[in-house]
């Protein structure tokens, strides 16, 4: 059997940004791969979730897991393993998509935790890559330690420091051993 990689791209962009990066990551775990437009409009793409005074209101955070969890379950079922790969926006919303599905793997590409998003608690099993751009000139330096949080909660976390990445230079990115 096969496996899965579900790529949630970042604010702005849509379901063949980053194309090239992940279908490299897809060879390397020998997946199909499915790329989900997210689900609000945004000026030059989608979006994920607004931010209302920095805070990401909860229904639409849910709206967002609900909507990718309906796709996945219909396109998930003849594969082994499943893995969420998100970029910026997407990688919180990959996390949180995979908890909730219990797929093996998630990995964040320069994302964060914003504030108001409730984490799915239900599931250890999933293994979480983290990935900072250590040249990520979009995050500050508090929202790129938001990932402490999964450290806090006794999450399977694996912190990546990809030292001459950006925000949007995935290329650079050491992809990481995950099966």
């Amino acid at each position: 059997m096969k496996n899965l990689l579900i790529f949630l791209h970042g604010k702005g962009a849509d379901q063949n940004d980053k194309q090239e990066f992940v279908t490299e990551l897809a060879n390397v775990y020998g997946a199909d791969i499915l790329s989900i437009n997210a689900p609000l409009a945004h000026k030059q793409g989608f979006k994920w979730f607004n931010k209302i005074d920095g805070i990401v209101p909860q229904s639409e955070f849910s709206h967002s897991l609900n909507y990718v969890s309906e796709i996945v379950s219909k396109a998930s079922k003849d594969y082994e393993k499943i893995i969420f790969v998100g970029h910026s926006q997407g990688g919180i919303i990959a996390i949180s998509a995979a908890l909730e599905f219990g797929a093996d793997v998630a990995i964040s590409l320069c994302g964060d935790v914003p504030q108001g998003v409730l984490i799915p608690q239900n599931n250890y099993k999933t293994k979480i890559f983290w990935v900072e751009g250590g040249k990520d000139e979009f995050l500050s330096s508090e929202r790129k330690e938001t990932y402490k949080f999964f450290e806090k909660n006794a999450y399977q976390l694996n912190y990546i420091l990809s030292d001459q990445s950006s925000h949007n230079g995935l290329d650079l990115i050491t992809i990481p051993e995950l099966m």
